[in-house]
């Protein structure tokens, strides 16, 4: 049967059906199409739910009766007791509650003290409060992890941002151990930044979007040294210091106490609230995200903007070349003082087979900024691989312009170079012109247009590149 005919049959709301199935104690089948088809054995388990719950039986119990942990003659028991006292609670208050109505006491002068302990005589128990007048911990799982998702983003946004603009490090070269460090840089800069925030506004921007907010069991503002005991515990319990895996690990075992109402031991002392659940927040939440992702992306265009640009000097590009290489690069070749290219502690060339040294450079210099840079590379008979020197020249071309990459006459170069296979061309601009001339005989052509040389058989080789920029 479809789910709408168990409702009337069972007398209980879809809403009722679906959490009961939630918690385990409904499984029904689902047809060919995905859709739940209750039997008849799933109507008598939800009649008997209906008829537990009623007589005072909690969840759990029935979990447990269903995988036979229990007996339902014990679970009745427990139940008559609780009812009983109940029972025992309610007739006393029945009549505490028709004697004061009898003496006419008025409010301000009801003797509050007397009726209570006449009330205690009865029951023989302290009767406790309706659970409505007390204040319940909020669950809503995933708008908390999502609050906290943000924060971290943000964290992390500025730690990228730190990095790029003043250690100018490219996170999409990080190693493993980089992206440690990075974990690490980002936890401390949230517990430094989180008690702050919560001591001072009660609440943190992710928490502010999605309307969540925090103070302490007093109903004030958290102390500072109660945020940053909150926000250790966090780390320690929800997010398991964000060590991989056990991170992960951590955060579903936190979801599934939230779920069930347990209180998070970074709570303990505080009370997280909810201000309301309006259409807005995911919005703002949505524009926060990707203004992060934008800040990024905004960031990692200026860490490729080389420093000098215009009138340089031979050390102002030389500067620039090793700026960009080392952004670039993970293992970034460096220019000397003269302006020669070096890998520190590797001498690694890009023509091998051969006793090729890395390509030299040559400057012309007007007024002392630089005029022309060329780059030039020459075999000897012997070098069995070329491979192209796509890499160079853009690195040359920007370093040498002061253009980022992301420019307009910065794209055009970059486009430009992208198609060189070992050809001639020209190219040039209102301020540059870029020539490059290549020669080579006894390579395959095949390769070349795939970005290497390789000897054709029993054949000399002989390879030449001048590759020169200058200023008009």
């Amino acid at each position: 049967m479809k789910i709408s005919e168990l409702e009337e049959t069972v007398g209980m709301t879809r809403a009722n059906i679906r959490f009961y199935e939630a918690e385990g104690l409904l499984s029904p089948q689902r047809n060919s199409n995905g859709y739940r088809e209750y039997s008849a054995e799933d109507r008598e388990t939800l009649e008997r739910i209906r008829l537990l719950r009623i007589l005072g039986v909690s969840i759990e119990e029935i979990r447990m009766l269903q995988s036979g942990e229990k007996q339902l003659t014990d679970v009745l028991a427990h139940s008559l007791k609780v009812l009983e006292q109940k029972q025992k609670e309610t007739v006393t208050a029945q009549r505490i509650c028709r004697q004061a109505y009898e003496n006419r006491e008025e409010y301000k002068s009801l003797d509050a003290g007397k009726y209570m302990q006449l009330l205690q005589n009865g029951s023989g128990t302290d009767t406790p409060l309706p659970q409505e007048d007390a204040i319940r911990p909020l669950r809503a799982p995933v708008r908390r992890y999502f609050a906290r998702m943000l924060d971290l983003l943000a964290c992390g946004t500025v730690w990228t941002v730190i990095r790029i603009l003043v250690f100018h490090r490219n996170p999409g070269l990080d190693n493993i151990g980089d992206r440690l460090f990075n974990i690490i840089a980002e936890s401390l800069m949230m517990l430094a930044a989180e008690p702050f925030l919560l001591s001072r506004f009660g609440t943190t921007p992710g928490k502010a979007l999605l309307g969540l907010s925090v103070q302490s069991e007093e109903s004030r503002p958290l102390t500072y040294q109660e945020a940053l005991e909150r926000t250790w515990k966090l780390f320690r319990y929800g997010l398991g210091f964000q060590i991989p895996v056990w991170s992960l690990y951590r955060i579903w075992k936190s979801y599934q106490a939230c779920r069930n109402g347990e209180t998070a031991e970074w709570e303990e002392g505080s009370v997280l609230s909810l201000k309301d659940e309006k259409p807005y927040r995911y919005i703002l939440y949505a524009g926060s995200c990707a203004a992060c992702i934008a800040v990024t992306a905004g960031a990692l265009m200026l860490g490729y903007h080389p420093k000098y640009h215009g009138d340089l000097t031979l050390q102002q590009f030389i500067k620039n070349y090793n700026q960009i290489s080392s952004f670039t690069q993970n293992d970034p070749e460096r220019m000397d003082s003269g302006g020669q290219l070096y890998f520190p502690g590797n001498e690694t060339v890009i023509i091998t087979g051969g006793n090729e040294s890395l390509p030299e450079f040559t400057y012309k210099e007007e007024n002392g900024f630089l005029k022309e840079a060329v780059m030039s590379s020459k075999s000897d008979e012997g070098v069995h691989v070329v491979g192209y020197y796509i890499s160079r020249m853009k690195l040359l071309s920007l370093a040498f312009t002061g253009e980022s990459p992301y420019s307009q006459n910065g794209k055009e170069m970059i486009e430009m170079l992208r198609g060189y296979r070992f050809d001639d061309f020209t190219w040039s601009s209102d301020e540059y012109t870029i020539t490059c001339s290549t020669e080579y005989s006894g390579y395959d052509l095949y390769h070349a247009k795939h970005g290497f040389l390789f000897p054709e058989e029993n054949s000399d080789t002989s390879f030449s590149m001048i590759f020169t920029i200058r200023k008009n």
